[in-house]
């Protein structure tokens, strides 16, 4: 799955503190096995057990023949009427050739929002992972600006507040990033810390980001002092160097219910607020002023937090 990112238990005085895990694992990157398909190695059995093909009739043969001269046609009619010369028409037929279908994911040019301008930008802000532009230059993994992104909640050892105080934060997040979210309502998924971009009960589709509460028996991850974790999964689009996040999950600890917060919110909001940074792709800055700092000592998103967020809502246009 994506990355594991751990916050510490707030302490009773509301203060809120977090701790990054030790490590996080790096999140999957699919479609992309790590095996390498079987290859059949018949240099390496005995001769009596290799077989030599019989050969192919006349007239596949011809055909065959006959097909690659007229590849050699074309390729000479489109260099001879390339506008941009044989450089040109090489790169046009080589991009022809060498495509790859999108699989279910169609590029687009229409975001469905505009990141919001930051009033006071600054740079305390960092980023869950990078990778890079046309130019070469470092640039976040992100989700896709033309898609909205689901989510479900599960009420489940949750207060009564829950399900509105999770629409209220994904809400800031969605404004400080100019993404849209799509709440798909009530979900009764359990906890899983190794949860796919598939889960069975959602059908034949990505799994909506899930936010929920849970235990140390159902996430051991949130053993001790942990109060929160936010996991995030990243593919490789089929004919893109882009890579996006496509599904995630936050799980809150339980024993946030029984801290008391700031200013008539919960003491779970403030680390479902960082949490929430985290699955739109911020990581743990060193500035104790931001909400990302790994101890943060305030409760909402800072001039660093949101100047991080927005540029994370100018992320590739995908659609599926």
């Amino acid at each position: 799955m994506g990355n594991n990112v751990a916050m510490t238990m707030p302490p009773n005085d509301g203060n809120y503190g977090a701790g990054p895990s030790d490590g996080y694992p790096a999140p999957p990157v699919v479609p992309s096995p790590s095996r390498q398909p079987y290859s059949g190695g018949h240099d390496s059995l005995p001769r009596r057990r290799q077989h030599r093909a019989p050969k192919p009739p006349k007239l596949p043969r011809i055909l065959a023949f006959v097909m690659v001269l007229s590849l050699i046609g074309l390729v000479a009619i489109r260099i001879a009427s390339s506008p941009a010369g044989l450089e040109g028409a090489w790169n046009s037929l080589y991009e022809t050739i060498v495509a790859v279908p999108q699989d279910n994911y169609e590029s687009d040019t229409t975001p469905l929002a505009k990141a919001p301008d930051v009033d006071n930008p600054n740079e305390a802000y960092d980023f869950m992972h990078l990778t890079r532009d046309n130019s070469g230059g470092e640039v976040p993994v992100r989700w896709s600006s033309c898609e909205a992104i689901p989510y479900v909640v599960n009420p489940k050892y949750g207060d009564e507040q829950f399900e509105d105080y999770v629409q209220k934060a994904v809400d800031e997040v969605a404004e400080l990033t100019g993404l849209t979210f799509e709440y798909e309502g009530l979900s009764d998924e359990p906890p899983k810390i190794d949860r796919g971009t598939r889960v069975e009960q959602y059908g034949d589709r990505t799994a909506p980001v899930i936010i929920q509460f849970a235990d140390e028996d159902a996430i051991p991850d949130l053993e001790g002092d942990i109060a929160g974790l936010a996991n995030v999964a990243r593919v490789e689009l089929p004919g893109s160097k882009d890579p996006v996040y496509v599904s995630g999950a936050v799980y809150l600890d339980r024993e946030l219910l029984e801290m008391r917060g700031r200013d008539g919110e919960p003491g779970y909001l403030p680390v479902l607020r960082h949490e929430l940074g985290h699955l739109a792709g911020l990581d743990h800055i060193d500035d104790t002023d931001q909400l990302m700092f790994p101890a943060p000592q305030v409760t909402t998103y800072q001039d660093g937090d949101r100047t991080g967020l927005a540029q994370l809502g100018e992320g590739p246009c995908f659609s599926h």
